[in-house]
């Protein structure tokens, strides 16, 4: 039985096994990164000790794909795409996570295809986004994620396609939009305080921008699950953050 589940994830393509794995490795990342949080809130939650183990458990993760830890196989690969190389012909850059890798490839192999040729660089994610929000930074594509900090519109498609919002440093418009037509409907949808004609406005909005300048490609929306004992009561969901209400919550 193990032999024919490790031939067929060896017939699977590299950029495929590398989505899987980073997916599983995102998931799993997650759920024990969220479980000291969930354990401070029973014992001793007047002292925030989840905080300490959490960076000790990231410190882990960044350590293991920088080359540390089992499989001795793949050590040298995680040590040497963990760290940036130098550029050639069209630069854009990315996370470290291996999802984010087979993403990449993924692009660059149906780049090639309509004869573009791209390079792929990578940065540890402090430095990548301080490059993104560079005004100038010489580069053609970049992947990254974005949350929404409250529920409207303008916290997407403003934030992060609005032309005036640009400067010299700290820019979340890291596709470096700026048309004069569609900012100055942005700020006019901005001004609506009916809340049926300001989405109106704004889906509008969303849809000739894409339709008519794409500067964004998105991939994909995640979603999370939780999961709770049945002694956890008084659940309420949080809607922007997409987990439960930590203030709320209760034991029964």
């Amino acid at each position: 039985m193990f032999s024919r589940l490790k031939a067929a994830w060896n017939w699977l393509p590299v950029f495929l096994r590398a989505i899987i794995a980073g997916f599983v490795l995102l998931q799993f990342g997650s759920i024990v990164t969220f479980l000291p949080l969930l354990g401070n809130l029973k014992f001793h939650p007047e002292i925030p000790w989840a905080f300490p183990l959490t960076l000790v458990i990231l410190a882990l993760f960044g350590a293991y794909f920088s080359g540390w830890g089992p499989p001795a196989s793949t050590r040298e690969t995680r040590r040497r795409l963990a760290r940036a190389s130098l550029p050639s012909r069209r630069t854009w850059f990315a996370a470290i996570p291996a999802m984010v890798f087979g993403i990449m490839q993924l692009v660059k192999s149906d780049l090639s295809k309509i004869g573009i040729n791209s390079d792929i660089k990578t940065f540890p994610f402090a430095v990548r986004i301080a490059k993104e929000g560079h005004r100038g930074e010489p580069y053609d594509l970049d992947l990254q994620a974005w949350g929404a900090d409250y529920p409207d519109p303008v916290d997407f498609i403003d934030i992060l396609l609005d032309g005036r919002n640009i400067q010299a440093e700290n820019n979340n418009n890291n596709a470096y939009f700026n048309n004069a037509t569609f900012n100055n409907r942005m700020q006019s949808a901005g001004r609506i305080s009916n809340l049926s004609k300001r989405y109106a406005a704004w889906a509008l909005i969303d849809r000739d921008v894409m339709k008519k300048q794409a500067p964004l490609a998105p991939l994909f929306f995640r979603t999370v699950r939780e999961f709770t004992s049945k002694r956890v009561g008084c659940y309420s969901y949080q809607p922007i953050y997409a987990v439960m209400n930590f203030n709320a919550v209760c034991i029964k």
